[in-house]
């Protein structure tokens, strides 16, 4: 495995919107499932801040569908502070909720990539707001 990468909720946040801007997310590119990683190159929006090694590393080792915190356990990377885990948290459990029923739901995926996207890095959501952006619209 190579060096451990530290990651902040500033570069979660910044990464996530430009793998949306440049299309790379799985949710974005028809994915079936919610993978970490996949061989096509796409992502999760944890996965975008993650350098091409990290990711590489990933998918040699066959933890494609990993989440986040068997990932960090594993070494891959870490975290810098515990508001930073409250993101992975809501950005695996968001990202995880755009399929439904073993298929990818197109609108929670467009509305997953709306809410990633008016995020400012500079001034991330506090730790309690976290878990409210993603929440599933029950109205549908």
């Amino acid at each position: 495995m190579t060096r451990q990468v530290i990651l902040t909720t500033a570069r979660l946040i910044t990464s996530a919107q430009e793998a949306i801007v440049g299309e790379r997310l799985g949710i974005q590119r028809g994915a079936v499932e919610p993978l970490f990683v996949d061989e096509d190159g796409t992502v999760c929006a944890i996965g975008a801040a993650l350098p091409h090694f990290g990711l590489r590393d990933i998918l040699q080792a066959g933890h494609k569908r990993s989440n986040w915190l068997d990932l960090t356990r594993a070494g891959y990377f870490t975290y810098d502070t515990l508001d930073t885990v409250e993101a992975f948290s809501s950005l695996q459990l968001g990202y995880d909720t755009c399929f439904c029923d073993g298929s990818l739901d197109t609108q929670a995926a467009e509305n997953f990539c709306c809410k990633l996207l008016s995020l400012d890095h500079r001034h991330p959501p506090l730790f309690q707001a976290w878990a409210e952006l993603f929440e599933r619209d029950q109205s549908s």
